[in-house]
């Protein structure tokens, strides 16, 4: 929809289910603590947004382009990240659990202590990502590639 988002705060908002930002630009918006069950950001462009503490579960990202976006210890089960760039995007401590990061282009990402049981990373391109502590039993979770 083109909307532009910039450094908007939606911090705590407990009224963003379902809600559709797809195609929307989210340069550094706050969005911590807020409730996004079911929202939708494909095609999006989140350059340095903040969704810590947030809960997104099924939320759909679907060819999103997003640049240092922080989703730590977010709520994110179920969520679509498929043929999503993701370059710097830390997961740190977030509940991911059968979310779906298939073609996805993840480089220089952070999923530290995170829940990636039943993620599906089949096709992903994974280059220095940070997997240390992760828990549970991805599918199809390649070796992280060093930099070129």
């Amino acid at each position: 929809n083109g909307t532009n988002l910039f450094a908007a705060s939606l911090s705590g908002s407990s009224s963003l289910t379902t809600a559709s930002f797809a195609g929307a630009e989210m340069r550094d918006a706050d969005l911590t603590n807020a409730n996004l069950e079911h929202a939708r950001f494909d095609g999006a462009i989140i350059e340095g947004a903040d969704f810590s503490s947030s809960t997104l579960p099924f939320a759909s990202f679907v060819g999103a382009r997003m640049y240092a976006a922080k989703f730590d210890q977010a709520k994110l089960w179920e969520a679509d990240f498929s043929r999503t760039a993701l370059p710097t995007v830390d997961f740190n401590k977030a509940e991911l659990t059968r979310s779906d990061f298939s073609g996805a282009s993840l480089h220089s990402c952070v999923f530290s202590m995170a829940n990636i049981d039943a993620c599906i990373f089949t096709g992903a391109t994974l280059v220095q990502v940070d997997l240390s502590g992760y828990v549970g039993t991805p599918v199809d979770l390649p070796q992280p590639a060093a930099p070129v």
